[in-house]
């Protein structure tokens, strides 16, 4: 009973907070100046509920509520962890969805990327990559069945994707991608490691592939189709994290991935 429970509050939070994601973004100066009164940024947050954004706050509260459920459910049945870490662990992993859905919402909505979310991001993963290599040394901490993480491996693949698209940056004179993807790629790697992030790499690639030969045909037009690239980053991230314990199996004997771990 008390899984349950724990996972319908679970849900219940990240719809909530999901709910609130668009307003955050849009009066993000009004909340930032309202630090002292709580009461007056809830009032902000869950104010201008038009009809024509119902729509995209229910999705974005349902998606993040079922990732907390997701989370949530693994951690509690399937980590080895005692219960008080598995507590911190889900707070923990919790707050950086959060942040990631956050990121991908204010570049949905505004086509920019804010850096003080990006480095809190970075600022969480590394600590708590850190911590897990006191922890673990060069081994790994099963978060749940299936989904291990190993710091060492975290930490290469975040200081690999920062340098391979620092190269891109710098060699294109930040024409095609910016500082801000500099810090997306280390976030990536940081979250996931080598493995993972090969996987999500794949599956941002194609998401935002097919979304944005959508946009362009009802558009009729290839070129000047501005798409924002952060959801699917996001996205990638998100699916590959969450579902690793799915895809692994996949990739290892139907794909031949055997490389993987």
């Amino acid at each position: 009973m008390m899984y349950y429970l724990f996972i319908a509050l679970s849900f219940a939070v990240g719809l909530l907070c999901g709910w609130a994601m668009r307003n955050a973004v849009v009066h993000e100066k009004k909340i930032l100046s309202q630090l002292k009164r709580p009461g007056r940024i809830l009032a902000i947050l869950y104010s201008e509920k038009h009809a024509k954004h119902v729509a995209f706050d229910l999705t974005v509260g349902t998606i993040l509520g079922l990732c907390f459920a997701q989370i949530s459910s693994q951690v509690w049945m399937y980590s080895d962890l005692p219960l008080a870490l598995k507590l911190v662990a889900i707070k923990v992993v919790g707050i950086i969805v959060l942040l990631l859905v956050y990121l991908a919402v204010y570049d949905l909505l505004t086509m920019e990327i804010p850096a003080a979310v990006s480095y809190l991001v970075l600022a969480i993963l590394i600590c708590a990559n850190a911590v897990l290599l006191v922890v673990a040394g060069t081994g790994s901490i099963t978060l749940w069945q299936g989904n291990e993480i190993w710091p060492l491996s975290s930490f290469a693949a975040g200081i690999t994707g920062a340098f391979l698209v620092g190269v891109i940056v710098v060699a294109t004179k930040e024409r095609g991608m910016g500082a801000g993807d500099i810090f997306l790629a280390a976030i990536l790697g940081l979250a996931l490691g080598l493995s993972k992030s090969f996987v999500a790499f794949y599956v941002t690639i194609l998401s935002a592939t097919a979304v944005g030969l959508v946009v362009a045909f009802r558009k009729g037009t290839l070129k000047n189709v501005p798409i924002p690239f952060v959801p699917f980053i996001v996205f990638g991230i998100l699916i590959t994290f969450l579902f690793w314990n799915l895809i692994l199996p996949f990739l290892q004997y139907s794909a031949g991935l055997s490389f993987l771990r």
